[in-house]
């Protein structure tokens, strides 16, 4: 806090605490606050350290965090809420549907086309030269058919397919067929692909497609069986069929 300045000046000044109007309080001053410059009365002062009480940073601070808190709770609740509202979906996982084997044979019908297609026009560029028939194939499928990470699981009674999808995809984007001794797994989608001719840049929504075709090693019961997608993460679960009892003579 400044040091007490004469008594002719200190009675120019009045009081500036903030009263309820704004306004200078009709009280004499005594001591001018060294950061802000008001001058206050001894009453008022509550100075510490050459620094009036209200200005002082840790309770400026504290007033700042205190508006802060008010205005911004429901805000903030909402907020969080919101997370946990994802996250509670991401653990329950959502369910994906199951279609027909018929429907499935529709999509493996579709996706051949589309390789021999491709495997066509790789085979044109080469003027038509033979013997990479099987090379052109691949190829084509590995531009048409993007992998996904799987592994198969076994328990005492049923099977685990898990599946990592490659980018963003919704649970309405796949489809899944399970067979007694198959699993056919199919998702399409649409990615943002940027290309550049020269100096202007393209960009253009192209498809991405998976598609997977896991035999078992014994029956399931297809009518049992389910599918969840958490997050990227794929889970096909499927009973195995109950085995039917032999006669002993």
């Amino acid at each position: 806090m400044g040091e007490n300045e004469p008594s002719s000046t200190n009675l120019k000044h009045f009081c500036q605490a903030v009263s309820r109007n704004d306004e200078p309080r009709p009280h004499p001053s005594t001591i001018r606050c060294s950061r802000c410059g008001r001058w206050f009365c001894d009453t008022h002062a509550e100075h510490e350290g050459g620094i009036h009480a209200r200005c002082r940073p840790e309770r400026k601070a504290a007033r700042r965090r205190k508006s802060m808190d008010s205005i911004g709770f429901a805000k903030r609740r909402s907020i969080k809420m919101t997370g946990h509202s994802a996250a509670q979906r991401i653990v329950a996982g959502t369910p994906v549907r199951l279609v027909s084997a018929d429907v499935m044979k529709g999509r493996i019908n579709e996706i051949h086309s589309l390789v021999a297609s491709r495997a066509y026009e790789l085979f044109e560029k080469r003027s038509r030269a033979s013997g990479q028939d099987i090379n052109d194939w691949l190829h084509a499928e590995h531009e048409l058919i993007h992998s996904c990470c799987h592994e198969m699981k076994e328990s005492a009674d049923a099977f685990f397919f898990h599946a990592t999808m490659p980018g963003s995809f919704t649970s309405d984007q796949l489809q899944i067929s399970i067979e007694p001794r198959r699993l056919i797994l199919y998702g399409e989608t649409e990615v943002s692909v940027t290309s550049m001719d020269g100096k202007t840049i393209y960009k253009r929504l192209c498809p991405r497609r998976i598609f997977r075709i896991q035999d078992l090693p014994v029956e399931v019961e297809p009518s049992r069986a389910t599918a969840t997608l958490k997050g990227d993460f794929l889970e096909v679960m499927m009973p195995k069929a109950a085995k039917t009892g032999t006669n002993t003579s």
